[in-house]
């Protein structure tokens, strides 16, 4: 019999197979294209337009699966890595560092530190990561403690409100466009969000 795998490591092959399929990107991108007219500016490949979108849906993904249990986000992490490049997807991985850099952010940006409730906030989310980092690397060692590692710390301590806005000024700067009105796009990547979160928790 064959020895099934942690549910975090099966959801995140159901998601790339599944939800983050040719066809659904392709959908999905289509949908961009609507809501941002300067991408169907002739310089940018549609190709491009889906390579973005299926990277930002990964780092979703990934975002959500930290948010429902942050003590699985690195086991995650690592596996998500390990599976995308078996799947000949390793540009992919490569490519969902400005999306998780938006999610770091929308941790902590724009806070007042000189506040108690900013300096606060900012204290908890650092506190948290380091934690994280500190038990990673004494469990598994300092040598062990990737990119992967330090994507699923960035997730701790997200406000999906504002990671899509951060994510919506990454895709546009990945495309190379610079849209009049960015709030169609933020709006759209905040609901893509919370259907992601559903497929995580089902």
């Amino acid at each position: 019999m064959f020895k099934k795998k942690p549910d975090v490591q099966q959801k995140t092959i159901d998601f790339v197979n599944s939800f983050a399929n040719d066809k659904n990107i392709e959908l999905l991108a289509q949908k961009v294209l609507k809501i941002l007219p300067e991408s169907n500016d002739p310089s940018i490949d549609v190709v491009s337009i889906e390579d973005e979108v299926r990277c930002m849906s990964l780092e979703l993904f990934a975002t959500a699966c930290a948010v429902k249990n942050i003590n699985s986000a690195i086991e995650q992490s690592v596996f998500m890595k390990k599976y995308l490049h078996e799947r000949f997807l390793g540009d992919s991985w490569e490519n969902m560092k400005p999306y998780n850099d938006a999610v770091s952010k929308s941790a902590t940006n724009g806070l007042d530190g000189t506040t108690p409730k900013g300096r606060f906030r900012l204290t908890y989310v650092d506190r948290i990561r380091l934690g994280m980092a500190d038990k990673y690397i004494e469990e598994n060692g300092k040598e062990n403690a990737d990119e992967a590692v330090g994507r699923a710390i960035n997730r701790f301590g997200v406000i999906p409100s504002k990671m899509s806005e951060y994510m919506a000024m990454a895709l546009c700067e990945e495309l190379g466009i610079s849209p009049k009105n960015l709030e169609p796009l933020t709006e759209f990547i905040l609901k893509l969000y919370k259907l992601v979160f559903k497929f995580v928790k089902k």
